[in-house]
């Protein structure tokens, strides 16, 4: 049985997928069986290498699992793969299944809870958009400052007037509670 568990984005309530009972079954199954890290095995003699947000499936199994027809899962399936959802490899034994932007939204935090690097690094690349920066609210309680700026060259932070460059700075920043990211508007903010 897999362990752990995965994040669901509250978009869900506003997508295709989440009016349909079945479909949202299909496609929590979906995110629910992809594998959070590489794993090899033998599917007959043939070997499979799964990389994050991969799983493999059978039709009796997964029908078998869900507990509906082989033809609303396919039809599901194949709907999802239109939607850009999952992406489908499929052979005379098994197909392979990919959820696609699994690290995107499922790679934020390591198994210990801590941000991974590539995740930071991403978070970093998306606030690299130009700032007015007249428009910066300067609080007379010296609230903290918290800029996102654009530089060509590189990826960075300002915060409290100071560059933040150093990925493991920002780690750090976030693990003290000095700032928080919100998903849902895709940008970081200090905490208050």
């Amino acid at each position: 049985m897999l362990k752990g568990w995965i994040k669901l984005h509250r978009k869900l309530l506003d997508s295709v997928v989440f009016q349909n009972e079945k479909g949202l079954k299909i496609w929590i199954w979906c995110l629910l069986k992809a594998t959070h890290k590489h794993q090899s095995f033998l599917i007959g003699r043939t070997k499979v290498d799964l990389h994050p947000g991969e799983f493999v499936c059978g039709s009796n199994k997964a029908t078998a699992e869900l507990g509906i027809a082989k033809t609303t899962f396919w039809n599901w399936l194949h709907f999802l793969e239109q939607e850009g959802k999952v992406g489908l490899k499929k052979n005379a034994k098994f197909t392979l299944v990919y959820i696609k932007n699994w690290e995107r939204y499922q790679h934020a935090w390591d198994a210990g809870g801590t941000v991974t690097k590539t995740q930071v690094e991403r978070w970093v690349g998306t606030y690299n958009k130009a700032n007015n920066t007249d428009n910066v609210k300067n609080d007379s309680c010296n609230v903290e400052k918290f800029k996102k700026m654009e530089s060509p060259s590189e990826s960075f932070v300002i915060y409290q007037g100071k560059r933040i460059t150093n990925i493991s700075e920002l780690i750090k920043l976030k693990r003290e509670g000095k700032i928080y990211y919100d998903s849902e508007n895709e940008k970081w903010y200090p905490q208050e």
